[in-house]
């Protein structure tokens, strides 16, 4: 996996900041361009009295909203505002998304497992699986905040990655990424596999690649 371009959605969450750390180390660690993307989520207000009336709140207050707090999340992240691509957009969050991915060629999605608002829906509801099987590109979830274990330049790296694989395609995929990003990172590479019930011709095998 050559990354070129990095795609990170964000919602202003710890959880997206968090995710935005990993998206600009790893564009830093190998010299890939990082978009940082926020998806405004049209808002409806409702009037008072008996029969509410549906007013829309303006756009362009979102939009205007949504540049200051990706310029404070860039500061706060100490991210130089020239060492990313900021796109803001609106509507439905997973198509946005995938048409980004699609329009910008992006090699990697980095995104937080957990925020507010569209993210929730996007991590907990359908949006989710939408993504993650209807992107082309490999994606990177990002479960919990770091406790300072991860710099500016994702100098630490990784240690150990984990690669669970069910021997699909998919997963010869995944294998091929992960030995890749082993090597880059000098990090050790534990292959995962559960079977419901272990066959008798192979009781007794604990290992397959022995150290």
């Amino acid at each position: 996996l050559h990354l070129q371009r990095i795609l990170c959605p964000v919602d202003f969450s710890d959880f997206s900041q968090n995710a935005l750390l990993y998206a600009h180390g790893l564009g830093q660690h190998f010299g890939a361009r990082v978009f940082v993307q926020h998806t405004v989520q049209p808002g409806v207000a409702y009037l008072g009295g008996l029969d509410p009336t549906p007013a829309v709140v303006d756009s362009e207050v979102q939009m205007r909203v949504a540049r200051d707090e990706v310029r404070k999340m860039l500061s706060e992240a100490d991210i130089d505002s020239a060492e990313v691509t900021v796109l803001l957009n609106s509507g439905d969050l997973a198509a946005r998304i995938l048409e980004t991915e699609s329009k910008e060629r992006i090699d990697l999605l980095v995104m937080g497992s957990h925020g507010h608002h569209g993210f929730t829906r996007l991590i907990m509801g359908s949006n989710a699986e939408n993504i993650i099987h209807s992107s082309v590109c490999p994606v990177l979830v990002i479960s919990k905040p770091t406790g300072g274990l991860l710099d500016k330049t994702l100098g630490r790296g990784f240690k150990s990655l984990l690669l669970a694989t069910d021997f699909s395609a998919f997963s010869d995929r995944a294998l091929v990424i992960a030995l890749k990003w082993a090597h880059a990172f000098k990090a050790r590479l534990t292959l995962f596999h559960c079977v419901e019930k272990v066959p008798d011709a192979t009781k007794g095998i604990t290992e397959i690649f022995p150290e």
